[in-house]
């Protein structure tokens, strides 16, 4: 009886294939970050909040060991009404990696009836951001504008 080297072959790729889908990113494992945006310790609003076109924005940056910004991806969220934020996997659905992040923090808005941006222009964006998190299971993240100067200065736009 002969056997057939492209059937066991076959076999392996399928079996390979399957385990390299589980370990990609939004496999689980990661971390549903949650936390609150504050000015002055209360919740940071905005008059006239409509999500995504009059509101905050957050984007949260990987720093490596040093403290330098890492190259990988970003988390986004949007500031509810209330403050509150939860920064989740580019699926809504997983969570992002525990350990340091620096969050650039925009304020969305229509300047002149326009598209909307970002009305601080980069004041807080990711290069000059001060704020910074650890992300860990079961800790909220409490992040305070009020004060906050930037680390450097923004990016000419």
């Amino acid at each position: 009886m002969t056997r057939c080297p492209w059937v066991w072959l076959s076999f392996l790729a399928v079996v390979c294939g399957s385990v390299a889908v589980g370990c990609g990113p939004g496999g689980g494992g990661g971390v549903v970050a949650k936390g609150k945006l504050l000015d002055g310790g209360t919740p940071a609003a905005i008059p006239d909040y409509k999500e995504s076109s009059n509101c905050y924005e957050l984007e949260f940056f990987p720093l490596d060991a040093s403290g330098n910004l890492a190259v990988a991806r970003s988390y986004r969220a949007t500031v509810a009404q209330d403050g509150s934020f939860s920064v989740t996997d580019q699926t809504g659905k997983g969570g992002i990696p525990p350990g340091k992040y620096r969050v650039a923090v925009a304020r969305i808005g229509q300047a002149g009836g326009g598209e909307a941006e970002d009305l601080w222009q980069g004041k807080f964006g990711r290069q000059v951001s001060p704020f910074t998190c650890e992300v860990k299971a079961g800790e909220e993240i409490t992040i305070e504008l009020k004060g906050a100067k930037p680390t450097g200065k923004p990016p000419e736009t």
